[in-house]
């Protein structure tokens, strides 16, 4: 009979030690598997100074604010000649003496 007990403890101890063992591996892995995603979170969305699709983001977007900028001084200077232009137009058809 004291055999009988043996085994059924030990199989209660295997059990409970296999349970524990899946139990911490599943955290484990959990764990880890979070701080992966993390560590993606990091150098995909961040600013991490040049390699993250946020740093080619930024950077494209000043390249445009910069090329938005030059366009539009671009458009006021060229504004500005066309008014000068025509004010020497205008002045040629008032000026009667010439």
């Amino acid at each position: 009979m004291w055999i009988d007990h043996a085994a059924s403890w030990a199989q209660v101890l295997w059990f409970g030690a296999v349970t524990l063992g899946t139990t911490y591996g599943g955290f484990k892995m959990w764990f880890k598997f979070t701080s992966k995603l993390d560590n993606l979170e990091k150098y995909t969305y961040k600013t991490n100074g040049g390699s993250s699709l946020k740093d080619s983001l930024d950077r494209l977007e000043a390249g445009l604010d910069k090329n938005t900028q030059l366009t539009q001084k671009a458009f006021v200077l060229i504004a500005k000649l066309e008014g000068k232009l025509e004010n020497h137009i205008e002045e040629q058809k008032i000026d009667p003496r010439r």
